[in-house]
């Protein structure tokens, strides 16, 4: 069997990839291979591992996958608990699972270069970035929220004791309208830096600008940080009255929706006044 790809192979490609096929499935194989240190499991002999390469060619071509999403489906694959080479439909998957590039937003790796560079320009270390694992739900929140341009998520106490014990904040008072509903959902709780929060997150946030992650914290979203901050802020508080008032054991009154829509009328001009640059 031969040790390279074939022209009509590397004719099937995207024009991005049409002229380094062989360069960019052999990239692929080399970063896969760093990942899944079991990858030798997957091929006999060299010939079969020459002709998995050529197999994920074809259906890369095929399925018209790009080199960004290449880029997401490593990033994807970084995520998974398994040591063993995944197979080329579930690669793919990864690869379209979030393309990000298609609703004109950077990817995880590019985010990621984003931060640290935003941290070297404020002097911090950017060799120490630790929270890459939360990228992937702050994208989901700017795609669900597109007139957001501000993420807070913080543990604070309160918030983050409503979460353990997975209980929204319901219409105790009518400063719950701040998050632009009748209560602030607790969505389900998932591992940290997994596609599954990220889609609880963006099924909440779509709700409302302010929830709370279950046996986690809060994430709250603004047209600006201030905005964001504040909204947190309140959040807290809020939080804060609801624990004690679980804490007396006593049947808590709440407002009416009909009462809470006429509230969230009057709120869209309410809040923290930040002009806009």
């Amino acid at each position: 069997m031969e040790n390279s790809i074939t022209q009509d192979q590397i004719n099937t490609l995207p024009p991005e990839c049409a002229q380094c096929a062989e360069e960019t499935i052999n990239w692929l194989f080399q970063e896969l291979k760093s990942i899944f240190l079991g990858w030798r499991a997957a091929f006999e002999t060299e010939t079969d591992y020459l002709s998995a390469k050529k197999t994920w060619l074809r259906v890369l071509a095929r399925e018209k996958i790009t080199r960004p999403q290449l880029e997401n489906g490593l990033c994807e694959a970084e995520k998974s608990l398994d040591k063993f080479l995944p197979s080329v439909g579930l690669f793919v998957y990864w690869c379209k699972a979030y393309d990000y590039h298609a609703l004109g937003l950077p990817n995880e790796a590019e985010l990621y270069q984003r931060y640290k560079t935003f941290l070297g320009y404020a002097r911090f270390n950017r060799d120490e970035f630790q929270y890459r694992s939360k990228v992937e739900f702050h994208l989901s929140v700017y795609h669900t929220r597109p007139e957001a341009n501000a993420v807070v998520h913080n543990h604070s106490i309160h918030c983050a004791g409503l979460s353990i014990l997975e209980k929204p904040i319901p219409a105790i008072h009518y400063m719950v309208a701040v998050s632009g509903t009748d209560h602030i959902p607790c969505v389900p709780y998932a591992t940290f830096g997994s596609h599954e929060l990220a889609s609880y997150v963006a099924t909440g946030i779509k709700e409302s600008k302010a929830i709370l992650l279950a046996h986690h914290g809060l994430i709250t979203c603004g047209e600006n940080l201030d905005k964001a901050l504040w909204l947190a802020q309140e959040v807290e508080v809020l939080a804060s009255w609801y624990l004690k008032l679980l804490s007396t054991g006593l049947e808590i009154p709440l407002l009416s929706k009909e009462q809470m829509q006429v509230v969230l009328g009057k709120f869209h001009t309410y809040g923290l006044r930040i002009e806009e640059s």
